[in-house]
């Protein structure tokens, strides 16, 4: 039951922060481009079976879907778009370690009491979603959006879905990139 908890950043209503960042080829121009598609069904196996299963895939393509026709862009269409969209997941470990200082005794720390410096550890699961827009027959990158979030382990189907769509939204405002 554990595996179908899609936890990737995309698992909670709001309960932790989404980092979003963008990159994309200065030279290409992106002004001319208004229709789209995916560039295939579903992207490769991320190796992780939370997110390697059809209700997540369909909500990312959906979300993406949605995203992409309210900014104004006209797709999936089915012949000569102007870009590509597809999308990959990962997941990986992260390990924080702080130190403690705890006093106990005396207020005045010079004479009674004693210190002790205690040790946490926190390993989290940090999900990545990527969005990358291809050019058409070269299939070449010319813009990668992403977002990055701890994973939470339990939410309803509403509250993922809207997770997905969150950070969908996130990455594609910065889609296209600004003209400089």
């Amino acid at each position: 039951m554990r595996w179908l908890l899609l936890p990737l950043l995309l698992l909670s209503a709001s309960c932790s922060a989404i980092r979003y960042d963008a990159d994309w080829d200065q030279a290409f121009d992106f002004s001319g481009l208004h229709t789209w598609a995916f560039l295939a069904k579903e992207p490769g196996p991320s190796g992780d079976p939370r997110l390697d299963n059809d209700l997540f895939h369909e909500r990312t393509r959906d979300a993406i879907r949605r995203t992409l026709q309210a900014r104004g862009f006209e797709g999936p269409v089915a012949t000569d778009p102007q870009f590509l969209v597809t999308w990959q997941t990962s997941v990986e470990q992260r390990v924080d370690v702080d130190y403690v200082q705890r006093h106990y005794g005396y207020a005045n720390y010079h004479w009674g009491g004693w210190t002790s410096v205690d040790q946490e550890v926190r390993v989290r699961d940090v999900g990545n979603l990527l969005i990358d827009v291809l050019v058409p027959g070269e299939k070449r990158l010319v813009w990668r959006g992403t977002a990055s979030a701890d994973l939470v382990h339990s939410a309803t189907p509403e509250e993922r879905v809207a997770r997905i769509s969150e950070a969908v939204q996130g990455i594609l405002a910065n889609f296209p990139p600004p003209k400089e």
